[in-house]
């Protein structure tokens, strides 16, 4: 997963892996947590990167609104795995 990763990202040295080695354990943490696993299944972890990348992007944090010139600005936070949902399959 990291190298997929750095290469979407287009990352070519080793400078940020410690960070993205971050952003995998929580991201499958979360996944394997809503699926009711104990380990992050092999066919997930596309799931994994698409988030990593996001997360690592700054997609999931900002969203704003403007009316007029009225700007705001919110730090949101949503459940990163809703879209997802219909992909995952919780254990039984």
């Amino acid at each position: 997963m990291l190298e997929n990763i750095k290469l979407v990202l287009g990352i070519t040295d080793n400078s940020k892996d410690e960070l993205i080695k971050y952003y995998i354990s929580r991201v499958s943490q979360r996944v394997q947590n809503y699926c009711g696993d104990t380990q992050l299944k092999s066919e997930y972890e596309g799931i994994v990167e698409e988030l990593v990348i996001k997360d690592m992007q700054g997609k999931n944090d900002i969203r704003y609104e403007r009316i007029g010139d009225y700007y705001v600005e919110y730090n949101v936070h949503e459940d990163l795995l809703a879209p997802y949902q219909s992909q995952l399959r919780k254990s039984v």
